[in-house]
């Protein structure tokens, strides 16, 4: 290579650092499924690194937060031109930590499929990933989770998620069985399962056989850079494939169910799994919505309630000073007028002729001199 082509192509990777790529899921018709984004980085040294080489360095550190949200920004004009085509990404387990995850949220699409590795979420923290799973699955996202090949039943059933991706190439005539496990445990759960990484199409029955139709790698097609090469040629096929969807009456309530809070399921006839996806995504916003609104009355309520409680405190300190003057002035009034039976008795006694008795600001005096004897 001459200096000159060297350096065009160290200013080219300079300028443009990462090529994001399109690798296609079909079914066994050959009808477009999926566009599963693949982000290469242009290195001046290295040259072309795929994620699966520069991911687990990335990982290491919080660049790969700034990778996942530049990507999901480059990509955007197309996921918002083709609104009928579901886009597959993969994200960094760290944009579920508190902060990323909202900022997520704030930038999902309803054809947009999030997917993310089992391993990571089990590394980054069960509890925190699957609290900001939950958090997404409540605004209406799709998740996928990969690398579930050999992760134990109990971790696969933690997670939410409508799709699992296994590896193609983990999987022939000896470990067949596992197939059927996934599947009955998939279809318990209500989950889809795509296989990527398909190079032959040796083991595709084996596949088919436990309802697994989803496929992408080389045997179909490989990666292009434009959306077009793919949409174009197959959009009517991929958006023409007419179901009749059954969702719950909470994900997607038309406007008697939302007055009525019925359970009940509902039945809705689209023409695409965007259409499925917007259902649930808007019910989800419309739940949420509804929530806030009862915490609202709630708070609200509970407010109301506690001035009610102050009101009636004060109220009742207010008659209980009342009382108390009322019976402070009861007893200075008695004291000012009355002596007892003891004090008149003492009074008897004395041989002076006054006597005092203080009763408030009164004085009293009496006269209890005897009577004195006349004289005949």
């Amino acid at each position: 290579m001459s200096t000159k082509s060297a350096k065009a192509k160290s200013k080219s990777a300079v300028k443009n650092p990462i090529t994001y790529y399109y690798n296609p899921y079909y079914n066994e018709e050959s009808q477009l499924q999926f566009l599963e984004v693949w982000q290469v980085l242009e290195d001046d040294v290295l040259g072309s690194m795929y994620p699966w080489q520069y991911g687990p360095t990335a990982e290491t550190s919080n660049r790969i937060v700034t990778l996942n949200f530049l990507a999901l920004k480059n990509f955007e004009k197309d996921y918002r031109k083709y609104f009928d085509q579901i886009f597959i990404y993969k994200a960094s387990a760290k944009l579920l930590a508190e902060g990323n995850v909202h900022r997520l949220g704030s930038i999902l699409q309803p054809n947009l499929i999030l997917c993310f590795d089992i391993y990571q979420l089990e590394k980054f923290g069960d509890k925190a990933a699957l609290a900001g799973l939950k958090f997404l699955t409540s605004i209406g996202a799709t998740i996928m989770i990969e690398g579930v090949d050999k992760a134990p039943v109990d971790v696969l059933t933690k997670y939410p998620a409508s799709y699992f991706l296994l590896d193609y190439r983990y999987y022939n005539s000896s470990n067949k069985g596992l197939l059927s496990i996934l599947s009955q445990l998939t279809k318990a759960n209500n989950i889809t399962m795509v296989v990527g990484n398909v190079k032959d199409k040796n083991n595709i029955d084996m596949f088919i056989d436990n309802n697994i139709t989803i496929f992408s790698g080389s045997a179909f097609s490989r990666p292009k850079r434009k959306v077009d090469a793919f949409v174009t040629a197959s959009k009517d096929e991929a958006v023409e494939d007419k179901k009749t969807y059954i969702v719950q009456a909470e994900n997607a309530p038309s406007v008697e169910d939302k007055k009525t809070e019925k359970e009940e399921n509902v039945v809705i006839e689209v023409t695409s799994q965007r259409d499925e996806i917007k259902a649930r995504l808007a019910a989800a916003a419309a739940k949420k919505v509804a929530e806030r609104e009862r915490e609202k009355q709630l708070r609200l309520e509970q407010e109301a309630l506690e001035k009610e409680k102050e009101a009636q405190r004060l109220e009742k300190e207010r008659q209980q000073k009342i009382e108390e003057e009322k019976k402070k002035a009861l007893k200075l009034k008695a004291g000012q007028v009355a002596t007892s039976n003891e004090e008149f008795a003492g009074l008897k006694k004395s041989t002076d002729k006054d006597k005092e008795i203080v009763r408030g600001a009164n004085v009293i005096k009496l006269n209890v001199s005897r009577p004195t004897k006349k004289k005949k």
